[in-house]
Formats: C-alpha cells, structure tokens, sequence
C-alpha cells in the first residue's frame, strides 16, 4: 500500500484529534488500512502490507503502550454512530 485510502484519511479527521501528534494520527491511519486490506490482522500482518513504513516496533508500541484515550476515541467513535445518516462520512 502506497497511500491511505479515502475513508481512512476521512477517520483521521475525524478522530485524529484523540491522538497527541502527526505520527500517533499516522499510526492510526495504518492500523486503520490494515484492518482494511490485510490478509494477517495482527502487527506484522498489517506491517507487510506497507511499502514505506517505520520500524514495526514502533507501531507495536503505539498500539501497546500508546498515551491515548481510549475511552475519549470511543466515546467520539460513538456520537459519530448515532449522529443523523448523512451520505458522507464527515
């Protein structure tokens, strides 16, 4: 994978704001995509499936250890849910 596809990058907006930095917002594009498209839905699955991308440690880590809200993304997660069906995702 080369970029991210649309309906990710528009998560990204949405959510992005929960996550402290560009590379955290970034990690969350990738997890994202590979959930998406790769076969293996584990850490190194969804690695592999990116031509350019950090070490996977550094995901591992964002996924493991990372500073964010959970509770604050699924709360987001959830309004977003329940708002009024529109034909785009914003």
């Amino acid at each position: 994978m080369i970029e991210f596809p649309t309906l990710v990058e528009q998560a990204v907006k949405r959510f992005g704001e929960v996550f402290a930095n560009e590379p955290e917002r970034r990690h969350l594009a990738e997890y994202l995509s590979g959930l998406l498209v790769a076969e293996r839905k584990t850490v190194s699955g969804i690695n592999a499936e990116f031509a350019v991308t950090p070490d996977q440690s550094c995901w591992n880590r964002w996924m493991t250890e990372g500073n964010w809200d959970v509770q604050r993304l699924n709360e987001k997660r959830l309004q977003w849910l329940q708002r009024k069906p529109s034909p785009r995702f914003s």
